[in-house]
């Protein structure tokens, strides 16, 4: 299946390699909420997985498959370059459709450290381009900006809160997003969240779910993440499953 050589090409490239060093490492997945911390300096961080998201009645289910991955790269202290994309395969009854899609590429910035009551802040701005399959792609360039805050709250939980806006394609309108997640360290090595996420926006029903999972940190810059969620309203996929590794090397 072209799908399943694609991603296990990919993945094989991405792990081909890991010298990992000593930092503290945060990562934007398993959870919706983007971090408000930029990757180090000269280093690149990876972070890929599969999800299987379900929607709709048995009869006529929609399934969509994508295998994604997220590359890191940290140019300033202060300044992160992001490539994103995805290997997507939606499946309605009998109606399949497969190719690469969500291709983009931007920035995070962070613009104000945790002091006192005030969050970690960052700014993330990507833009979603035109390439990939016809059928999976969008076919013009989508701009996307977030507000990342990150709040430590005593020494082994923190709250994360994104709130952003993403455009659509012809003269639909701006959809607003928030995300909201809840992180605790479990043990030395597992994490846990819980987290609420949705859009808003004029021109479809709102959508809201929720979702938590585990991460579990193998060596230093090595770490695996499991992630399941439910849709909370009637426009919210149904529910979706996922799985993932992220790790960071020098360059």
């Amino acid at each position: 299946m072209i799908v399943a050589r694609e991603f296990y090409g990919a993945l094989a490239v991405l792990l081909v390699g890991l010298p990992l060093y000593a930092q503290e490492m945060l990562t934007d997945r398993p959870d919706q909420t983007e971090t408000a911390t930029v990757v180090p300096m000269g280093s690149v961080q990876v972070e890929s997985g599969g999800a299987v998201e379900f929607d709709g009645p048995a009869e006529q289910r929609n399934r969509t498959t994508a295998f994604s991955s997220l590359v890191r790269v940290g140019l300033l202290p202060t300044f992160e370059l992001r490539l994103n994309g995805a290997v997507l395969h939606h499946q309605t009854g009998a109606t399949a459709a497969s190719g690469i899609g969500d291709v983009a590429v931007g920035a995070k910035i962070a613009i104000a450290r945790e002091f006192g009551d005030l969050p970690e802040m960052a700014l993330v701005a990507e833009m979603t381009l035109p390439v990939g399959g016809d059928e999976v792609r969008p076919h013009e360039l989508l701009p996307l900006l977030r507000m990342a805050f990150s709040r430590s709250l005593g020494e082994s939980s923190s709250l994360g809160l994104n709130l952003g806006a993403e455009w659509g394609e012809g003269d639909e309108p701006a959809q607003g997003f928030y995300t909201l997640s809840l992180g605790s360290e479990l043990a030395e090595q597992i994490g846990g969240y819980v987290e609420l996420f949705g859009s808003l926006g004029a021109a479809s029903p709102p959508a809201h779910s929720a979702d938590g999972g585990f991460t579990w940190l193998l060596a230093d810059r090595l770490q695996l993440d499991l992630s399941a969620g439910v849709g909370l309203s009637p426009a919210a996929p149904d529910y979706f499953v996922s799985a993932g590794v992220s790790f960071r090397i020098p360059y």
